[in-house]
C-alpha cells in the first residue's frame, strides 16, 4: 500500500555544502582584513576558469556593476539601456551614477533582451548596454556586440547567473567591457554574499581595483607591486571578506560536479515536458554551454501560472515566479526613463513565467515527481 505519510517538500534551491566550507571558514576567521590569501586565490581561479585578463573579487555582483558604471564615467545625462525584464540591481546602478536609464525590452516567450529593441533605444546620448544572460544562457551576442561596438557603445554583462557558463568556448562575462559573476545564497555556487568582476580591460580593472579599495593603490601594494598606497579617486569599500572567500574557494573545487549535475536536472525536465500544449521551455541556444541554473516554464496566461504554482505547492513542490517589468514597478513608475510602457513582451512574462526546482541535491526521483505533476496539472 502506498506510504499515508507527507511527501517531504522539494524546495526551488538548497545550496550543495559539506565540510570543507567550515574548515576553510574557520581558518579564515583567524585572518584580519578584507585582502587575502583566499581571495587572491579566488581571484586566480576565476581567471583560470573564466580566460578573462582579469577578475577582482566583489562584495556582490550588483557593487560590480556600480564599479564597471563608475570607472566607465557614466554621469548625469547618460543613457544606459537595461533589460525590462531583470534584477532591480541592472538598473539601479545607473541611478547610483546619476544617469538615465532607458529600458528594453525582451523577446516573446524569452527571458533574453531583444536586440532589436536594444537598437532601437540607442540615441547619441547612450554610453552603455547592460544585458542580463538569464539563467546561464547567452543573449544574443552577436547581435549586440555588432550594435554596441558599431557605435562605441559599451556592453556590460550581468552574468551573476552565469558561472562556468560559456558560448563558443568563452565565458560569458568576458565579451563586453566588463562583466560579473554573482556568489549570492540562490545561485550554483555560493558564499552566502559575494561576486567578481571579469574585464580584458586593464585600464577598466586598475580602475575599479582602485575604487573598492577607498580610491587608493592599496591593492597594488599589496600584490607587491608597490612600496606605499595613496589617495587616488573616488572609491569605496567593496572588497569581500576572507570569510565569504573562503567558503568560495571550497564551492569552486566542486564547481563542476554541481554545474554537470544541474544540466542533467535542465535536460530532464526538457525531455519529460517538451510538448505539453502552450508550455514554452528554455532553449539552449548552438555554441552554448550552460550551466543549468534554471529551468523554466512559460503559461498560456498568468491565471494559469498562478494554478499550476498552486496545484505544485499542494504538493510539497516549491517552483517560483520570478522578475516584474521593471517600469512597471513602484519605483521604475516614478523614474524619468525611456522605454517606459513599451515593453509588452517583458510584462507578459512576468504574469506567465514560473520556475522549477532546480539544485545539485535533487534526486531522479525527485524530478521526476515533479514532471509528473506538472503532466497530471495539463491533463
Amino acid at each position: 500500500m502506498p506510504s499515508s505519510s507527507p511527501r517531504p517538500k522539494i524546495a526551488y534551491h538548497r545550496p550543495s555544502i559539506d565540510t570543507r566550507e567550515a574548515a576553510l571558514a574557520t581558518s579564515a576567521l583567524a585572518t584580519a582584513g578584507g585582502f587575502g590569501p583566499y581571495l587572491l586565490q579566488v581571484e586566480a581561479e576565476l581567471r583560470r576558469r573564466t580566460g578573462a585578463a582579469g577578475v577582482l573579487g566583489m562584495s556582490s555582483a550588483t557593487h560590480g556593476l556600480e564599479s564597471i558604471l563608475w570607472a566607465l564615467g557614466i554621469g548625469p545625462g547618460d543613457e544606459v539601456i537595461v533589460p525590462a525584464y531583470g534584477f532591480p540591481s541592472t538598473a539601479a546602478c545607473v541611478l547610483r551614477q546619476r544617469g538615465r536609464i532607458i529600458f528594453a525590452d525582451c523577446l516573446p516567450d524569452d527571458p533574453q533582451i531583444d536586440p532589436a529593441s536594444v537598437a532601437a533605444r540607442m540615441t547619441a546620448r547612450t554610453k552603455a548596454v547592460i544585458v542580463i544572460h538569464y539563467g546561464g544562457l547567452p543573449a544574443d551576442l552577436d547581435r549586440l556586440l555588432a550594435a554596441t561596438t558599431s557605435r562605441g557603445i559599451a556592453l556590460v554583462e550581468d552574468a551573476a547567473h552565469s558561472i562556468d557558463a560559456s558560448f563558443r568556448g568563452r565565458a560569458l562575462g568576458t565579451f563586453g567591457r566588463a562583466g560579473v559573476l554573482s556568489f549570492h545564497a540562490s545561485k550554483n555556487l555560493s558564499c552566502g554574499e559575494g561576486g567578481a568582476l571579469l574585464s580584458n580591460d586593464l585600464d577598466l580593472l586598475r580602475r575599479v581595483d582602485q575604487f573598492r579599495h577607498m580610491g587608493t593603490d592599496r591593492g597594488a601594494m599589496l600584490r607587491g607591486e608597490a612600496s606605499s598606497y595613496t589617495w587616488r579617486s573616488e572609491g569605496t569599500s567593496f572588497l569581500p571578506s576572507e570569510l565569504a572567500m573562503a567558503v568560495l574557494v571550497a564551492q569552486l573545487e566542486r564547481g563542476e560536479r554541481v554545474r554537470a549535475r544541474r544540466v542533467q536536472v535542465f535536460a530532464r525536465y526538457s525531455e519529460a515536458l517538451r510538448g505539453l500544449p502552450g508550455l514554452v521551455l528554455p532553449t539552449v541556444p548552438p555554441g552554448a554551454s550552460h550551466n543549468g541554473h534554471i529551468f523554466h516554464v512559460v503559461l498560456p496566461s498568468g491565471a494559469m501560472r498562478e494554478k499550476l504554482q498552486g496545484h505544485l505547492a499542494n504538493l510539497g513542490i516549491e517552483a517560483t515566479r520570478h522578475y516584474q517589468s521593471l517600469d512597471r514597478t513602484p519605483m521604475g513608475s516614478t523614474l524619468d526613463a525611456g522605454g517606459k510602457g513599451e515593453n509588452p513582451h517583458a510584462e507578459a512574462l512576468a504574469e506567465r513565467l514560473l520556475r522549477l526546482p532546480i539544485h545539485a541535491e535533487l534526486s531522479d526521483s525527485e524530478v521526476d515527481f515533479v514532471c509528473d505533476s506538472v503532466r497530471r496539472f495539463f491533463r
